[in-house]
């Protein structure tokens, strides 16, 4: 661990750097630049795990020293960065991609980023990843400086890489096209879950509803979990993937209600409801209707809940199935 350390002052013996399986890094973290000393080679590093650098005011700089490591590391298992970077942009020239063939877990959260070159996009920018299974992105920027033109990074690296990805978490502003190349690039998706910054309306809601000539799903056909904002719209085709997805008693009684609800709520079209569909809805739902009614978004969840006990019942906070 190097909490806030420059470590230019201490001879790094690389015999012992060889043996390091976790590195986490703080500060601004840098090596020996003694010239006849090479930069070590981590050839045992299985994780590397960039810090809370708040304190720290060249959020860039750090980034690009770690990725200069990356290339020592062929073994990586997991890479977070974890930081502020209010920092100026990265540089624009064009350097190559750094291939980590083990990568399996990929954390990308970064706060206060500039408009352009930023770190989050910079990383997938800068690395080749064909075996990751994990990818969380959570990229935040500074007020009035994001253009939405900029989100189409995260499905440029899955093209490049081509990962077997389970699991992918957005967290950023990202248009609905992006979205729609990144299912497209994701085909073995079981996770997925965006955030309100991420577009994601009835282009994406249709996608995931798309069925082959055979009757098969063409986008994530194993997606078992998914967690969006819905939007009031969009309920209907919302609730249209989750008896098409996750078919059950329980969920065929939601759209049942759920879609009575909607219709009274919005529409003041008042339907009949048998007293058992409507007793699979919880209190929860009523607020999500409040929202739907003043034009907002509510998140919706859809599969099981990772966070959920092995014996939860399907509800608003475990999971619609």
């Amino acid at each position: 661990y190097a909490p806030r350390a420059v470590i230019p002052h201490r001879r790094l013996e690389i015999a012992r750097l060889a043996n390091l399986e976790e590195l986490h890094m703080s500060g601004h973290p840098c090596f020996e630049t003694d010239s006849e000393v090479q930069t070590p080679a981590f050839s045992n590093l299985r994780k590397l795990v960039l810090g809370d650098a708040r304190y720290v005011l060249h959020g860039s700089a750090i980034a690009l020293g770690c990725m200069a490591l990356l290339k020592h590391a062929p073994h990586l298992e997991t890479f977070e960065v974890v930081m502020s970077a209010p920092s100026p942009d990265f540089p624009s020239n064009s350097v190559p991609a750094v291939k980590l063939p083990n990568l399996r877990c990929l954390l990308l959260e970064v706060r206060k980023q500039p408009a352009r070159q930023f770190i989050c996009k910079y990383v997938l920018d800068h690395i080749d990843a064909p075996a990751l299974k994990t990818l969380y992105v959570k990229s935040r920027h500074r007020l009035f400086t994001y253009d939405y033109v900029k989100s189409s990074y995260v499905y440029e690296f899955l093209a490049r890489s081509c990962p077997p990805l389970n699991k992918l978490s957005l967290s950023m502003p990202m248009t609905e096209d992006d979205l729609l190349m990144i299912v497209k690039h994701a085909p073995t998706l079981t996770g997925l879950y965006l955030d309100e910054n991420v577009v994601a309306r009835t282009q994406f809601l249709n996608a995931i509803l798309k069925e082959g000539d055979d009757g098969s799903l063409v986008e994530c056909p194993g997606l078992q979990r998914l967690n969006l904002h819905v939007y009031p719209e969009d309920v209907p085709l919302a609730l249209e993937i989750l008896v098409s997805r996750w078919s059950s008693p329980f969920t065929q009684a939601v759209k049942r209600a759920a879609t009575a609800m909607w219709n009274e709520a919005l529409g003041g079209i008042k339907t009949e409801v048998a007293k058992e569909d409507m007793a699979v809805l919880d209190g929860g739902w009523e607020e999500k209707l409040e929202q739907w009614a003043a034009g907002d978004g509510s998140l919706l969840t859809f599969g099981k809940s990772s966070l959920a006990e092995p014996d939860a019942k399907p509800s608003l906070k475990t999971g619609l199935f």
